[in-house]
């Protein structure tokens, strides 16, 4: 993608370290204050993404993963709940499950 001068800004740093996101950039983003941003610094440029569309990119992507390796979702909770079961059982064996009070 070419980056055109309507999609390029400059913005300014202040004392504080804080920058200011341009309200082009907030309303197209759906950005509001307060809004959670994740930063990313590669090859000396700094980039800066709604966390929420982050997190939504990297839940589809290992989704997609997960799916062309064959594993769901219900096969990672059990395989989670196992562990957590075998890890408790490991810890604290005297404690069982059929044991009532």
């Amino acid at each position: 993608m070419a980056i055109s001068r309507q999609h390029l800004k400059t913005t300014t740093v202040s004392k504080k370290g804080q920058i200011t996101v341009s309200a082009d950039a907030r309303h197209s983003l759906g950005i509001a204050a307060g809004d959670p941003l994740m930063e990313l610094v590669l090859d000396g440029c700094v980039v800066y993404m709604p966390a929420d569309l982050a997190l939504e990119d990297l839940q589809k992507r290992a989704q997609a993963a997960l799916t062309k390796t064959g594993i769901t979702v219900d096969m990672l909770k059990a395989n989670v709940e196992a562990r957590k079961e075998a890890r408790l059982m490991e810890r604290y064996p005297d404690l069982s499950n059929d044991t009532a009070p």
